[in-house]
């Protein structure tokens, strides 16, 4: 154990290089100044019209960028710098996890820098996302298991906060469910494991979780069950293709996202896992079951490479408890891994574009393109906005937010296929010219709804592989 002086240097080690990596991440985020990705402006676009629900996403991530727009502002910058900022936040939670379990501040300092410079997470301080949320309530919910376990009688405050942290963790993300899915696992595979969830206490910590979540699923019902009908369409079980390519490279996103090194540490500590103590029993499932469930689901349909990461922080807490305390030089392996991987990410994002490989140039257009759209709009009169396309829909309630217009997203077959087509209709643009903004051209549809239909600009925009082509039409006297 470190004397207290070592101690207490650790400690100022991690404050001041946690912060430090946070600062630089929020100042890369304005340096940079990347347009929204068209998800990002649609999350922003929920934070503007507050509700229960939406169509893709529970509603958690709309209130925290509210939260954050109101200090700051609706700048691109400003709605990023929560992801950082809850990164930090989740870093802090796995620092004091891992001292709970070692009451080591060195494996504690460890432990949060393996999360803080986690190569996936380096990448989503760029974006903002339901998973940065996801991953804070998830650490959360690591900390108050453990809390739980080391405490000598039930505490009815921990439970209490666990049920409230899984309901806030569900309300980020429905993937939650995959660390529930872990400890019923655990409960059937480790007998020690049962003896600690067969607790009465967890039903308070489930009946307070209820309670929370009870207004999206009211949302649900009242909305056709879209959130979770949409969670399940995109596992695409109904167009089942086995390949076991995807399943394999869907592995290997795992380990890039997690650290390649220190995720093949712990597959292979797999082999000793009934030699475990039960919280690293309990961490380590929580941690692999949700990669195998989705890379089950990658062989047999799809799944994207973030789907599984609701149990990286538990992997973070169990990992510095796993390695021996004489063997330092892998500790220094793991993080020589983690920073290196994390450099590549920032050094990609500012270089890349100089050889045309620019990794975010699919949304470099959106920029020029509300820049033309606004000026055919300040141009006209009795005009309204509408697009075929949620993605071009999005980007353009975020770019031109400051235009006071109708706007609606076309849907010819009527059915609900996105959020827009849920709160927006075509049909009350009645009366109004209308601006058509389409990567084609109108349909027939659209030809008998408008008196006339005239073709005014074309934009187009060269990616890294391909060319993308917006058309812009004005449709007269819409009906």
């Amino acid at each position: 154990m470190l004397n207290p002086l070592k101690a207490f240097s650790y400690l100022n080690y991690f404050i001041f290089f946690s912060f430090t990596i946070t600062f630089l991440r929020i100042i890369l985020n304005v340096k940079i100044n990347l347009p929204l990705h068209f998800d990002e402006a649609q999350y922003w676009d929920w934070s503007q019209n507050l509700d229960w629900g939406y169509f893709s996403k529970p509603p958690l991530l709309a209130f925290l960028i509210r939260m954050i727009t109101e200090l700051c502002g609706n700048g691109e910058s400003c709605i990023r710098s929560l992801s950082p900022v809850l990164h930090f936040s989740t870093s802090i939670i796995i620092f004091y996890s891992v001292y709970l379990l070692t009451m080591s501040i060195k494996k504690a300092f460890f432990g949060s820098f393996l999360y803080l410079l986690m190569p996936g997470i380096s990448f989503s301080s760029f974006l903002v996302s339901t998973d940065v949320p996801l991953l804070f309530f998830s650490s959360l919910i690591a900390l108050f298991i453990i809390k739980i376990f080391n405490s000598q009688r039930n505490n009815f405050l921990f439970f209490v906060l666990l049920g409230i942290f899984f309901a806030l963790g569900f309300l980020s993300k429905y993937a939650i469910f995959y660390l529930l899915l872990s400890f019923f696992f655990s409960i059937v595979v480790d007998k020690e494991c049962r003896y600690f969830f067969l607790n009465k206490s967890f039903l308070l910590s489930i009946y307070i979780s209820i309670i929370l979540i009870l207004p999206n699923l009211i949302w649900n019902y009242n909305n056709e069950f879209a959130t979770l009908s949409h969670t399940a369409s995109n596992a695409n079980l109904s167009h089942i293709n086995i390949n076991i390519i995807q399943g394999i490279i869907f592995l290997l996103s795992q380990s890039i996202i997690f650290g390649v090194v220190p995720f093949l540490y712990l597959s292979k500590k797999a082999f000793y896992f009934f030699g475990f103590s039960t919280i690293q029993k309990i961490f380590f499932i929580t941690f692999i079951l949700p990669i195998f469930m989705v890379c089950f689901l990658a062989i047999f349909s799809r799944a994207n490479a973030n789907w599984a990461v609701v149990g990286f922080p538990f992997a973070c807490v169990i990992l510095p408890t796993l390695i021996n305390n004489k063997k330092s030089f892998i500790n220094y392996m793991f993080l020589l891994n983690q920073i290196i991987f994390s450099s590549i990410i920032i050094v990609s994002v500012f270089f890349l574009p100089i050889f045309k490989l620019d990794p975010f140039a699919n949304i470099k257009h959106i920029k020029p393109l509300s820049k033309i759209i606004k000026n055919e709009i300040s141009n006209r009169e009795n005009i309204a906005l509408m697009t075929d396309d949620r993605e071009d829909y999005a980007h353009l309630l975020y770019y031109l937010r400051n235009l006071n217009i109708k706007k609606a997203k076309w849907n010819g077959d009527m059915k609900i296929d996105d959020h827009y087509e849920l709160i927006t209709d075509h049909n009350d643009l009645k009366g109004y010219d209308i601006l058509f903004i389409t990567r084609t051209k109108p349909t027939p549809a659209m030809e008998r709804k408008a008196s006339s239909i005239k073709k005014v600009n074309n934009f187009y925009f060269k990616t890294n592989k391909r060319k993308k082509i917006f058309n812009i039409y004005i449709l007269k006297n819409w009906q």
